[in-house]
């Protein structure tokens, strides 16, 4: 396969992508880009309080015209770590697949929680956490998205990785 020049990863918050995205774009000489990061970037203010002053509604089309100017704008070959919602939400995973490698990062749903529930900076963070149960919500979200993720080019079990692991398994898996 040739490689790509985007490689979007996919999955629930806590799987890793950006740990993940972080580490195959050295591997690969490739540029690392956080949606999450860039949206909070470009609009100057955090995913929480955009959420808290707009709504889901309002964050979730701001994630689909940033998804939309990355891939229009992309002049280097990037690896793209998406938010856990961006490939469920206005046609964001056709444009995910048609435009370049997608990489679902899967983890078993008791590992995400012990991940995030064990840093209390991590659950207000993510506004879809912040109150509730965590296993609940988890569970939730695993059954609302898992049909979006498992959309993508290649599917990574990232339960009790070793992050190094992970990476080689994918870099193999696209020189195949």
């Amino acid at each position: 396969m040739n490689q790509p020049d985007l490689i979007f990863l996919v999955g629930l918050p806590g799987s890793g992508k950006s740990s993940i995205g972080k580490g195959l774009s050295e591997m690969l000489n490739y540029d690392f880009l956080d949606l999450d990061y860039y949206i909070v970037e470009k609009e100057g203010r955090s995913i929480p309080e955009i959420f808290s002053k707009n709504g889901e509604g309002y964050f979730r089309e701001l994630e689909s015209k940033y998804l939309q100017n990355l891939v229009d704008d992309c002049k280097n070959s990037t690896v793209v770590a998406t938010g856990g919602g961006t490939p469920c939400f206005n046609d964001n995973m056709s444009l995910i697949t048609t435009s370049g490698f997608s990489i679902f990062i899967d983890v078993k749903l008791d590992q995400l929680i012990e991940r995030i529930g064990k840093d209390e900076k991590e659950v207000t963070a993510r506004p879809l956490f912040a109150a509730g149960d965590l296993k609940e919500k988890y569970n939730s979200l695993l059954n609302n998205r898992r049909s979006y993720y498992e959309q993508a080019s290649l599917t990574v079990d990232a339960t009790d990785y070793d992050i190094d692991e992970v990476i080689r398994n994918i870099v193999s898996h696209l020189k195949e």
